[in-house]
């Protein structure tokens, strides 16, 4: 999902107009644009809009780290977490198969 997608589905889950959205942070007109894909958004607006919101920071990167993740990026993480979930319920012969 990219940022302006998850923008797009906090806004609707708000009950927001995109003018409601970001009513003094930028004009509704460049926000509708990153909504869309058109047109890319600063992290400071960014935040601002996320905390102005109450938007859970952690939630709104977890939609959208994935698309911006490279493909060894991607792996690295499945990897981890496979490797935390072996350590944390004990399988040590899990680990050093996923380590393999």
């Amino acid at each position: 999902m990219t940022i302006g997608e998850a923008l797009y589905e906090e806004r609707k889950k708000l009950g927001l107009t995109q003018e409601n959205m970001v009513r003094g942070v930028i004009n509704k007109g460049h926000y509708s644009k990153i909504e869309r894909g058109l047109e890319n958004i600063s992290i400071d607006t960014l935040f601002r809009i996320i905390l102005k919101h109450h938007i859970d920071i952690s939630d709104f990167f977890n939609k959208v780290k994935d698309n911006y993740y490279t493909f060894e990026d991607k792996k690295a993480e499945e990897l981890k977490q496979k490797i935390m979930y072996a350590f944390n319920n004990n399988q040590k012969g899990r680990i050093k198969n996923i380590l393999k």
